[in-house]
């Protein structure tokens, strides 16, 4: 009996000491090994490894458009070519950022774009990011106006048998628009006659000469006009 209760007292030791030896669970760590073994075969401890999981995108990727040119008049024409510079970030990475010109096919951005033709452009774009997603496409205006009005045409031509004549006139701009025109009638000065396409003038006998000359919205003064010289003449 006695010698019973010795050997169970004696299983009882070894199993407590082997619950003391285990290492305790943690959520952090994931095992590499099952255990580590000396040379002579005995268990000497658990290897442990941080688990280091990628972490997902949370977020869109986000392009910048930035506009380099030179403004006219109320900062909304532009009076240059401008160059379009397009940048882009995301917590994961960017993979490629994407453009479109006026709705043509979209192409991939490697360096900043020259737009420098007359007219109000519309430049869309958008990045995608390493695993794939994409933002919502983007767009932005870049109106451009470098060119000055063209006239399409001045009436009457020739000869006139009055005096009174109502000058009229056809002018157009690809860009901003006609902000105004003015008249000169025998070399005098210039009136502005506003947005009128059409003034009476008054000619004397003789020879007498007409000019007409528009502006646009893009710039101030008439450092951008048309000129459209015709000569009118009253017959004696």
């Amino acid at each position: 009996m006695g010698r019973r209760v010795r050997i169970l007292a004696s299983l009882a030791v070894i199993l407590l000491t082997a619950i003391a030896l285990t290492p305790a669970a943690d959520a952090g760590l994931t095992p590499a090994h099952d255990s580590l073994v000396s040379g002579g075969g005995e268990s000497v401890g658990t290897q442990f490894a941080s688990a280091t999981a990628p972490v997902p995108s949370v977020a869109d990727p986000e392009t910048k458009l930035e506009k380099r040119g030179t403004l006219g008049l109320g900062g909304w024409w532009y009076v240059t070519p401008v160059l379009v510079i397009l940048t882009a970030t995301d917590d994961v990475g960017v993979a490629s950022t994407w453009f479109s010109l006026n709705r043509l096919p979209w192409q991939l951005y490697g360096v900043p774009f020259s737009v420098s033709t007359d007219g109000n452009h519309t430049v869309e774009f958008l990045s995608v990011d390493t695993e794939g997603r994409s933002e919502s496409t983007k767009s932005t205006r870049v109106p451009i106006d470098r060119n000055p009005p063209v006239f399409l045409d001045l009436r009457p031509q020739g000869t006139v048998t009055s005096g009174n004549v109502l000058l009229q006139w056809n002018t157009e701009d690809q860009g901003s628009g006609v902000a105004h025109s003015e008249v000169s009638v025998d070399g005098g000065a210039f009136q502005n006659v506003g947005v009128e396409r059409s003034t009476p003038v008054q000619l004397s006998n003789g020879l007498r000469g007409c000019r007409t000359r528009s502006g646009r919205r893009a710039r101030d003064g008439m450092t951008s006009s048309a000129d459209g010289p015709q000569h009118l003449r009253q017959s004696r």
